[in-house]
């Protein structure tokens, strides 16, 4: 489709909607919470506590990038990080509750489990129903 086509139109009606343009904002304002309160943080705590952390900094970050992305009307790149953010927070939940066979296949590179598995591992370990 040409540049400034009828899409890049139709794209630039729907970025000017109020729906859109509060969505926009709050997610800008958990980006410079992230930014303020985690970034530069110093953690002592247990190495899958660590882990834990950089995984949701991965999701943090993929959370930026989808902003940026949807703001310069790149909506198909912004919804292909849609899965890596989910994966890594899912990640992110299950190294707080893995156990140390499981983190040690996942210290050494392999990889541990589809996201429903580890959704239902967190399920199950942590007592909670959802």
């Amino acid at each position: 489709m040409p540049e400034g086509g009828a899409a890049h139109d139709e794209l630039s009606v729907w970025m000017e909607e109020p729906r859109v343009q509060r969505a926009l904002e709050w997610a800008d304002h958990v980006r410079r919470w992230n930014e303020e309160k985690l970034y530069g943080l110093v953690l002592h705590g247990p190495e899958p506590d660590h882990m834990a952390v950089v995984a949701f900094a991965v999701v943090h970050e993929h959370q930026s990038s989808v902003m940026l992305l949807v703001k310069h009307g790149l909506s198909g790149s912004a919804t292909a990080l849609m899965r890596p953010s989910f994966e890594a927070f899912v990640r992110g939940l299950w190294l707080q509750w893995a156990d140390d066979q499981e983190l040690a296949r996942f210290q050494k590179g392999h990889d541990t489990a589809a996201p429903e598995k580890m959704i239902r591992r967190v399920v199950q370990r942590s007592g909670e129903k959802r």
